[in-house]
């Protein structure tokens, strides 16, 4: 099932849940330029978004994920909300149910397995729920169906046939992901599992929310962390404290804009989250060595 259209779904009249109620959750692609849209929370399955251009913020319960050009995210099977930005190109995948519980078992069992049982029962993989930076060969594969889908309606065999490798790649960068997990300093293999995945939902909540005024009870509560608990751990993963954070991406989405608009540098400030212009342009500057009127006016020569 192909979707072009992301309007407003109660303009279309649409049920929350559909296409679930009405197709029993076939695979779906969905490519579509969206409006300034909010789908509030309901049942999704296995889910890989994208955007070419644009922003699109998914919450999951406390949870919330920002996908910008350059990054996807995975969803598992669950309610989901999404709220998009006027003009947000929006590319996602939608797995039926079962479908990566078969790639996954046609990849790790043995083959006298798969000839006794030729369609095994399996719950399909819980994946870390959080964005992740473009995969050169998962993107080739998604470039290549955003093609195909542009010119024609596939069939579902069609979209079967090419969310194999799709989640057969899912599945391999999931592997690095897990071992990855296994890093942190937790005695037990599944209480590890769970830190990573609490630490990765506070930074998810940090970079979909940084141009707010974000309190560290709010990160941990996101996290479901304690606020110390969380301090500790999430500079000794990241590298540097939720504040940090907060202050860098600001700051880069302060130059992106000096770059990229003519909005005055009072506006950006304020609008990347900044309460006060001295302190901006002290950070700016301490950070990318000029002011921020002058790292707009030496744009020609940065290009």
């Amino acid at each position: 099932m192909i979707l072009r259209d992301y309007s407003q779904p109660q303009r279309r009249g649409v049920t929350m849940d559909a296409p679930c109620k009405l197709f029993g959750w076939p695979n779906v692609v969905v490519q579509a330029r969206a409006e300034a849209t909010f789908y509030p929370a309901h049942q999704s399955p296995l889910t890989l978004k994208t955007v070419r251009a644009g922003r699109e913020v998914s919450e999951v319960g406390r949870a919330r994920f920002a996908v910008t050009p350059g990054r996807y995210l995975l969803l598992n099977a669950g309610a989901h909300a999404h709220e998009t930005d006027a003009g947000t190109e929006v590319f996602t995948l939608m797995f039926r149910a079962g479908l990566a519980a078969e790639v996954q078992a046609a990849l790790t069992l043995p083959h006298e397995r798969l000839l006794e049982h030729p369609a095994p029962e399996g719950r399909d993989p819980e994946f870390f729920e959080r964005t992740y930076p473009d995969d050169p060969a998962l993107k080739g594969l998604l470039r290549r169906l955003s093609w195909e889908v542009r010119k024609r309606n596939l069939l579902q065999s069609e979209l079967e046939e090419r969310f194999h490798p799709v989640l057969a790649r899912l599945l391999a960068l999931h592997e690095g992901v897990v071992a990855e997990a296994q890093s942190l300093p937790a005695a037990r293999p599944t209480t590890r599992t769970e830190l990573y995945r609490r630490l990765w939902r506070a930074r998810e909540f940090l970079e979909a929310s940084f141009t707010e005024r974000v309190t560290l009870p709010d990160i941990a509560a996101a996290a479901e962390l304690s606020p110390h608990h969380l301090l500790r751990l999430f500079k000794a993963v990241f590298g540097e404290t939720p504040h940090q954070l907060t202050t860098r991406r600001r700051l880069e989405r302060a130059e992106e804009l000096l770059l990229s608009t003519d909005r005055s540098v009072t506006d950006i400030c304020f609008d990347v989250g900044f309460e006060s212009l001295g302190s901006f342009s002290t950070l700016f500057k301490a950070r990318f060595g000029l002011s921020p009127a002058q790292r707009r006016a030496a744009l020609p020569q940065a290009a």
